[in-house]
């Protein structure tokens, strides 16, 4: 299927515009990325509150953005949506994705809690892992202040972020706390970067294959390390037990078919897994809202999967959040 017009559009300024992420320095490149959300996201749209917080972790403290909905949003325990940005571990942060988290938080009537891990090159594995975790243990014991005692929890994230979220949801399945469902958006789940969508979308559309070897080499530069199933989770065995999924992936991204097999893997394990690919998009097309009107359909996908398992752990009639 060809680009849709505003996957197009994007790419058609990007190629203009800017340069490639790896070629900057880690601090040019997180600063050309919250320029390119800037410039293609959507006004943001008010919330019923925002509070900034440090956390307590093993690195000394991360800070996380508490996202509340505008009054009248659902009803009953609102679902705890820890939220964790995307931009190769290295790139991104509350800005770049501010847009997401709002439209995410009335949408799906939810408390977002946005999470600023510790990045690579500066911090890598398992120092996002640890400081995720750490956040989503808080979130748990923090459920009465947040929203309400035994509020459903659940984990979301996009691109390395939905690496963070999917490696952390296994760790919570042996340890707690229980979650209600994980959104994977076109997540990164192997090192390897073989399949044929990496083949078929090396160059050209954003993300490149190179873009993604430089990622890793920030994020696990050993080698042995990218193995394991917490850095490289489609190379886990043993998915059993892991919550309700949702895998969302863009057609033209070298990501597409690593998420993909992932919910193949889950079902196959007995998981409840449902994919929706993007036809015609390109990765991170979530931070593009005004270019890219499926941004917002993805919201809603998104939101729906929660409420809907929301209303199903704590007995409520499931409603929109809009």
């Amino acid at each position: 299927m060809p680009l849709t017009d505003g996957a197009e559009k994007v790419l058609a300024f990007i190629h203009r515009s800017t340069q490639p992420f790896d070629r900057l320095t880690v601090s040019g490149a997180r600063e050309s990325l919250r320029a390119l959300s800037a410039r293609f996201s959507q006004p943001a749209e008010p919330v019923g509150a925002i509070e900034d917080i440090e956390v307590p972790s093993g690195g000394g403290s991360v800070r996380v953005r508490v996202y509340r909905p505008v009054s009248g949003h659902g009803e009953g325990p609102l679902p705890i949506v820890v939220m964790l940005h995307g931009g190769g571990w290295a790139l991104g942060d509350f800005e770049t994705h501010d847009w997401f988290s709002r439209a995410l938080c009335n949408a799906g009537s939810a408390v977002v809690v946005a999470v600023e891990y510790r990045r690579t090159p500066e911090h890598p594995f398992p120092a996002a892992l640890d400081d995720v975790t750490a956040v989503i243990s808080w979130a748990a014991r923090r459920a009465a202040w947040l929203s309400a005692q035994g509020a459903p929890l659940f984990v979301l994230g996009d691109s390395a972020g939905g690496n963070l979220a999917t490696a952390a949801a296994m760790l919570a399945r042996e340890a707690g706390p229980e979650l209600s469902g994980q959104v994977l958006i076109y997540p990164v789940l192997d090192a390897r970067l073989e399949t044929p969508s990496c083949d078929e979308f090396r160059e050209g559309f954003f993300l490149t294959v190179e873009k993604l070897q430089w990622y890793w080499d920030m994020y696990a530069p050993d080698p042995e390390t990218r193995a394991l199933p917490l850095v490289s989770p489609l190379r886990g065995e043993d998915l059993a037990g892991l919550p309700p999924t949702l895998v969302v992936t863009a057609e033209c991204d070298p990501l597409r078919d690593e998420g993909e097999m992932y919910a193949a893997k889950l079902r196959a394990a007995g998981v409840e897994a449902t994919v929706h690919r993007f036809k015609g998009l390109i990765h991170a097309f979530t931070l593009m809202s005004d270019a890219i009107p499926e941004a917002r359909e993805a919201v809603e996908l998104c939101a729906a999967f929660i409420r809907e398992r929301a209303s199903a752990k704590t007995g409520t009639t499931e409603e929109s959040g809009n």
